[in-house]
């Protein structure tokens, strides 16, 4: 994959470390990562809003 956005290139690599801390220490890759990881805020409230 290309991208050539430097704006989105640095939204996903921000995501994506703030994702990362909600895992248990070890190393992970992007796919391994649960998207609910990727959104901000606690898990409950965005589940009822989002389903």
């Amino acid at each position: 994959m290309t991208v050539n956005n430097p704006a989105a290139t640095a939204q996903v690599l921000v995501a994506s470390a703030r994702a990362a801390t909600r895992q248990r220490p070890g190393c992970y890759t992007l796919l391994e990562i649960p998207v609910i990881d990727f959104l901000v805020g606690a898990r409950e409230p965005l589940l009822r809003r989002l389903i």
